[in-house]
């Protein structure tokens, strides 16, 4: 599979975010110039190699996920006959439309992923 330039930029902005929010939360703070950096790596990866690198970063998170959100933990259950596992639900969500069932406290990016548009990308 092949993805396009708006699912790449939202693979990446869900990573960075994820990364942000980590960050915070362990008091290691890093510098926007550290998370654009982190980013611009990000954008050279291979499809693969993005998708891998989303699943070690978000995927382990969103499986790891419990009672401490249970709007997300029914939306789950309401699908969980369709996917393997919620990241495989929410990788394929972020790549249809953006719109995923979760959101980041400390953001770098909006999390608003369906605002990207093949038009930030055209010259």
């Amino acid at each position: 599979m092949s993805y396009s330039d708006v699912q790449r930029e939202r693979i990446v902005r869900d990573i960075v975010n994820n990364m942000c929010e980590s960050s915070h939360l362990s008091n290691d703070l890093g510098s926007e110039d550290d998370f654009d950096a982190k980013a611009e790596e990000l954008r050279e990866l291979s499809d693969s190699n993005l998708k891998s690198f989303w699943e070690s970063w978000v995927g382990e998170w969103l499986c790891s996920i419990g009672s401490e959100y249970p709007s997300f933990i029914e939306s789950w259950e309401s699908v969980e006959d369709e996917f393997d596992n919620p990241a495989d639900w929410q990788f394929e969500k972020l790549l249809n439309n953006g719109k995923v069932n979760y959101s980041y406290n400390y953001p770098m990016y909006s999390s608003n992923y369906e605002k990207i548009s093949k038009d930030m990308f055209e010259d």
